[in-house]
């Protein structure tokens, strides 16, 4: 049956005119290079704008994901770090209660395990201590004291370490499967303590406030209006840009597929589903690429719909279709010219053909004849002129796609740097590196608001022709004035920026908005070769790069600032606003080195509250805190900047007072127990309240070379002016007195 098919259509088309053979064979041969052109070219783009697409939609979870985990990452670290150490000192002062012989060294351990025992860490969270050999010795489970752990191989790196942070996994013997711990050690070493406070990493999730990642969630997007959600494993959204709080587990397809319940079980990949928002008529396909938190049981999806995301494909389809069809038009009209000529000018022409379909699209047909063939040579011509705009067109877009997933790679890489400083100033040469790298043959600065004298300071700048200002003051730029971008362009702009004097391009100023509030500015200079402006308008592609390295640059900063506050509230008593005994240690080891060094004398005050008890006792706790708060705000006042002033613990405070000679210091202590003595008066319901302090003093080098010995020194004295009677001053001698 097909043989004969054959046989007649051959026999058909062997009895048609030369030139409809002609019209049909060109026709068939064009089509057929238009159709493979078409699918290679359809193949390409395809792949490459899916690639492109999974690889936006990794790095936007990816991202989120990262800056969740670093966010429960510190908070456990510094909850546990907080809490062994306060447990670490509370063990070393009721040492020193064994070593000043007030208890015994038997009853000073009991105290320290019964506080110990007391300290809860979220809800399974406890303290435990175990001896450099791997013994147990403090422990909520008292079957488990004197037990050896060494078998452990956290044990053996806590034996190892003895200081830091450490993450295991540990069962107990009611669990089934091991779960994730995580702990904090320091070592005491007078008892050959190692104190470690630990929890279950899960328990901490209550430190994370998801008020914290929303607004930076919520501004993520994934083509024209997909966008970024998080769900728990159960389907409840927490955060969405309209459905929050709603559970979308039980959400089916047509089929009766229920995708969200299948997200929720795999909890990592990627997938599609038909989606319809309550206030939409249609379902429109949508591609999500989720990963999974378990700490928080959040999955972190990034959302798009494809026919947003394909949509540049459809229109290079829609542009090919009518290219084809254009060009099998102007292949009809050749061909009528064609006819007429047989050998020839179809040679040339057949040749012209094979080399377009090869892919030559600069091939041309160049014929010196005048006849007939003149048309069939320029319609070709046109064809192969249109097909190479065709080429060079889809070539461009190629190259775009690849320079927004080079920027994207640099993004993310950028990001990784700026999430692993630790310091501003590192946070700075990250930016200046990357800004060198995004626009290589620009300049610009960056530059931060020094809120002391309220003027903007440049802490970084780029480029080979950068013009360096250090100082800017408000009124000086639009964009810090404004609050948003402001582009000066060479066009005629109503107003530019004072700081902006360039004739050779344009300058984006991009302000840093942190908490409502301008905070720094990046000012990128574009040459116009470089960069020419559309209407006016800088290209929208640099706009949305400069949008995003603000807000890394924002979030960077803002947890340094973070941290650096965590650090101070560690270091400061709450209650007076002076520093505490942690503070003091520190200082003291500082301070001996340079005593050491420098052989400069150093006084030493041991300041105790009388009958602070009866204060308590006879007008409350909250009486008693008022006087340790105005006591701490005199002496605050009555020493030196350069002075350590210190809460030692209760009613006791310490002050180190550097190249204070011993009568200078025995002055100082005489004058603030007259201080308070006459003007400290507490006004507590109505009645007067009177204060007094004893104080001890010590001398270093007079009393020892050592401040730690000193301050023994000083205190022991500071109990002589209590025994003694109160509301006085007890010093040691001058001379002859060494430790």
């Amino acid at each position: 049956m097909g043989a004969v098919l054959f046989v007649s259509i051959k026999d058909f088309f062997q009895k048609l005119p030369i030139r409809h053979k002609f019209i049909i064979t060109f026709t068939f041969t064009v089509l057929l290079a238009l159709a493979l052109g078409s699918i290679i070219i359809y193949s390409v783009v395809r792949n490459t704008l899916k690639n492109n697409i999974e690889s936006e939609l990794e790095d936007t979870t990816q991202t989120v994901v990262n800056m969740v985990k670093s966010a429960t990452e510190i908070s456990i670290k510094n909850s546990l770090h907080a809490i062994a150490d306060k447990n670490r000192d509370i063990v070393k002062y009721y040492y020193k209660l064994y070593k000043k012989g007030r208890l015994t060294e038997k009853a000073a351990k009991k105290k320290a395990v019964k506080i110990l025992l007391n300290e809860k860490i979220g809800k399974n969270g406890y303290i435990y201590c175990l001896s450099s050999k791997g013994t147990i010795k403090v422990h909520p489970k008292a079957e488990l004291i004197n037990s050896n752990f060494i078998d452990f191989q956290f044990i053996r790196e806590q034996i190892s370490r003895k200081e830091g942070f450490l993450e295991y996994k540990w069962a107990n013997p009611e669990d089934i499967v091991s779960r994730p711990k995580a702990l904090y050690m320091t070592y005491f070493k007078e008892w050959d303590w190692i104190i470690s406070a630990t929890s279950y990493r899960e328990e901490f999730t209550k430190f994370i406030n998801i008020e914290d990642f929303r607004p930076y969630i919520q501004t993520l997007s994934v083509g024209k209006s997909g966008y970024v959600y998080v769900m728990n494993s159960k389907g409840s959204l927490v955060i969405h840009p309209n459905l929050q709080g709603k559970n979308i587990y039980n959400s089916a397809d047509k089929k009766g597929r229920k995708f969200i319940k299948e997200i929720c079980d795999k909890k990592n990949g990627i997938t599609t589903y038909p989606w319809k928002a309550p206030w939409e008529k249609n379902f429109k396909e949508r591609i999500v690429m989720f990963q999974y938190i378990p700490e928080l049981d959040w999955i972190v999806a990034s959302s798009g719909f494809l026919d947003e995301l394909y949509k540049p494909l459809r229109i290079i389809s829609f542009t090919i279709l009518i290219t084809a069809i254009v060009m099998l038009g102007f292949v009809f009209l050749i061909t009528l010219g064609l006819s007429y000529e047989i050998a020839r000018p179809l040679s040339l022409l057949i040749k012209g053909l094979e080399a377009g379909a090869e892919g030559d699209y600069t091939t041309r047909v160049e014929d010196s004849g005048e006849d007939e063939f003149k048309k069939v040579r320029n319609y070709f011509n046109i064809f192969m002129d249109a097909l190479q705009t065709a080429h060079l067109k889809l070539s461009s877009k190629v190259h775009e796609l690849e320079k927004r997933n080079r920027e994207s790679s640099l993004l993310r890489r950028m990001s990784e740097m700026i999430q692993s400083c630790n310091t501003k100033k590192d946070v700075y040469g990250v930016i200046g590196r990357y800004m060198e790298k995004f626009f290589p043959e620009e300049s610009g600065q960056f530059y931060i608001l020094n809120r002391k004298n309220s003027f903007f300071e440049s802490v970084v700048s780029w480029g080979h022709d950068r013009e360096d200002i250090w100082k800017l003051e408000f009124s000086d730029c639009m964009a810090l004035s404004q609050g948003k971008p402001f582009l000066n362009a060479n066009e005629n702009n109503d107003i530019d920026c004072k700081h902006c004097d360039r004739k050779t391009g344009s300058t984006l100023c991009m302000p840093m908005i942190i908490q409502g509030e301008t905070a720094g500015l990046i000012v990128q200079h574009y040459h116009e070769k470089n960069y020419p402006l559309n209407n006016g308008n800088i290209d929208k592609q640099i706009h949305y790069i400069m949008l995003i390295i603000v807000e890394h640059l924002s979030l960077a900063l803002t947890n340094i600032k973070l941290r650096e506050t965590l650090h101070l509230q560690s270091i400061v008593d709450p209650l007076t606003g002076l520093y505490n005994r942690r503070y003091l240690e520190d200082r003291v080891k500082e301070e001996s080195g340079r005593v050491d060094r420098h052989k400069f004398p150093v006084g030493i005050l041991m300041l105790d509250v009388d009958n602070f008890k009866i204060f308590n006792d006879t007008y409350g706790h909250e009486c008693g805190d008022i006087v340790l708060k105005e006591l701490g705000y005199q002496l605050k006042k009555n020493v030196r900047v350069e002075d350590v002033l210190c809460r030692y613990g209760g009613e006791e405070f310490i002050a180190i007072l550097i190249l204070s000679s011993y009568e200078a210091t025995c002055k100082k202590a005489e004058e603030l127990c007259s201080i308070v003595r006459n003007d400290l008066k507490i006004i507590h319901q109505g009645k007067e309240l009177s204060v007094t302090i004893s104080i001890g003093v010590a001398s270093c080098p007079e009393h020892g070379k050592d401040i730690e010995k000193a301050i023994l020194l000083a205190d022991t004295m500071l109990y002589k002016a209590k025994s003694e009677g109160r509301d006085r001053v007890a010093v040691l001698p001058a001379d002859g007195y060494e430790m």
